[in-house]
């Protein structure tokens, strides 16, 4: 996916567009879609306008019928195949979408999508996963995560849904043969389930050469909470401290995250001496340290063990007068 903040309409002021004519019949403006360059939303630019792409589209959707949206969800364009997903969803219709969702797991068409002043090239899968999201039971939610799981399906939807579901029993032997296999984002998934036999899987992942560059791991070791995994955490505080040396403190954020779902004595105590023992060169890194632990701590605010880190904090913030 790439984006392009900011303004880019007169860049695009030559693309294709769908243009909203009295007395278009539905087919027409299926046609008049096909032909447009981008997948808009109701506000797009810096003024927040309705665009002619956008007009055509909501005549469209509120003229077609039902069997008419199905099947433009197959249409040979995928900026139809998206408003008509779209299209669905705003009128609230009953489809079958885990039977309509099967096609777009390996729909990788690319789409431009505009929405204020984004604008971002997706497949167009995801544009329409995205969209029915909402719609969707737990239960086809579900079907969908396993299918694009199982099905290895390029879409970034594959990603999400191994980043943020708590899978089905039944997906956990294939999810941990992903993590074993190398597949970094699959140790989220398998964190969830919180076994304990799990835990080694975790720790290879976050020895890894460069664990800062990666915020995977420590999304797992914080989804996961072994006390196993502690030490590991803990041993990459020389390299958070080189990490340091050239970005911002608020980079170590998922780190001391998942150092702090452990909710332990240990822990506790690492991060009030990591903290007590790092002073940043300026204010404006001192104070994204400080807000940073503040933000790792606030979620646990009824663990006693952090006492020491909070009292540490609370010198540190008065010190800057915050």
């Amino acid at each position: 996916m790439r984006t392009r903040p900011g303004r880019w309409l007169l860049a695009l002021a030559t693309a294709a567009t769908a243009t909203a004519v009295p007395g278009q019949s539905v087919a027409e403006r299926t046609a008049a879609l096909a032909r447009a360059a981008t997948v808009d939303e109701a506000m797009v630019g810096d003024d927040g306008e309705r665009t002619e792409t956008y007009r055509t589209y909501e005549r469209w959707r509120d003229r077609a019928a039902t069997a008419d949206l199905l099947a433009a969800l197959q249409h040979a364009a995928p900026t139809v195949r998206a408003y008509a997903a779209r299209a669905l969803v705003e009128r609230e219709e009953r489809v079958d979408w885990t039977a309509a969702l099967r096609p777009f797991l390996r729909d990788t068409a690319v789409v431009t999508t505009r929405s204020g002043c984004c604008c971002r090239e997706e497949a167009v899968g995801d544009v329409v996963f995205t969209t029915v999201r909402p719609r969707l039971t737990d239960d086809q939610l579900q079907d969908f995560a396993e299918a694009a799981i199982r099905g290895r399906s390029p879409l970034y939807a594959r990603e999400w849904a191994l980043r943020h579901l708590r899978l089905r029993d039944g997906m956990l032997h294939e999810v941990r043969a992903l993590a074993r296999s190398g597949e970094a984002v699959a140790a989220i998934a398998l964190a969830r389930y919180r076994l304990p036999g799990d835990a080694p899987i975790l720790v290879a992942l976050l020895r890894q050469p460069r664990p800062f560059d990666d915020s995977v791991g420590f999304l797992a070791a914080a989804e996961h909470r072994d006390p196993s995994l502690l030490p590991a955490l803990v041993d990459l505080a020389d390299a958070a401290r080189r990490r340091l040396e050239s970005d911002n403190p608020s980079r170590l954020r998922f780190w001391l995250q998942a150092i702090a779902a452990q909710r332990s004595e240990p822990a506790g105590a690492f991060l009030a001496q990591f903290l007590r023992t790092l002073h940043p060169g300026n204010a404006f890194a001192e104070g994204d340290l400080l807000a940073t632990i503040a933000a790792v701590l606030e979620p646990h605010a009824d663990v006693a063990a952090f006492a020491a880190v909070r009292a540490e904090l609370a010198q540190r913030q008065r010190a800057r007068g915050d």
